[in-house]
């Protein structure tokens, strides 16, 4: 039993002092402000305008993930066009809408728009690996477009194509220009 009290003597406790400067910040208020400043400036409408407007480019059959579009295409690969475009579209949102509550909640629009008119695409969009893995090529490469476009070979089943490579590179590029022209021409206010 001696032993057992040498281990268990007050000298080893720390008490954790915690002042009022130390205490954890409330973000209530602070996130309770920006959403009025956010509604009051239309932000917030615009930026479910703007949800809405992106998730019609990946649905419709003429949107822009037809870009350089070949009619051999098959199936999987134009699904593979969507799936990129609805990548560059949430990674849009955040990089271009510099107001977090703003761009989440464009991108919440994009989703749940796309969810319900269209259920397979979602459907793709959640079984399909394809945003983990182009979201590891944003975040680990100093060339994202280009690891993008061999990322986008690879789920086209055409890994080491270069055309293909160039073409998921190009069309990335290609999807950024089209979120950043969406974003300026409904004008957020900072």
């Amino acid at each position: 039993m001696a032993d057992h009290d040498q281990y268990m003597s007050d000298e080893d406790v720390k008490v954790a002092n915690f002042s009022d400067q130390d205490a954890p910040v409330d973000d209530t208020e602070e996130l309770i402000e920006d959403v009025q400043e956010q509604k009051q400036n239309g932000n917030i409408d615009k930026a479910r305008k703007l949800g809405r407007l992106l998730a019609q480019e990946v649905d419709s059959n003429d949107g822009e993930f037809i870009f350089g579009l070949d009619q051999q295409e098959s199936a999987d690969i134009i699904c593979q066009r969507r799936l990129l475009l609805a990548f560059v579209v949430n990674y849009g949102l955040e990089i271009y809408l510099k107001n977090q509550l703003v761009s989440q909640t464009a991108q919440n629009t994009f989703f749940e728009t796309i969810q319900n008119t269209s259920p397979s695409i979602d459907k793709d969009i959640k079984q399909q690996g394809a945003f983990s893995y182009y979201y590891l090529c944003v975040r680990d490469s100093e060339k994202p477009a280009e690891a993008i476009g061999k990322t986008f070979a690879e789920l086209c089943d055409r890994k080491g194509d270069c055309i293909y490579a160039k073409l998921g590179s190009a069309l990335f590029e290609y999807f950024l220009v089209v979120v950043d022209d969406r974003v300026k021409a409904l004008q957020f206010q900072e």
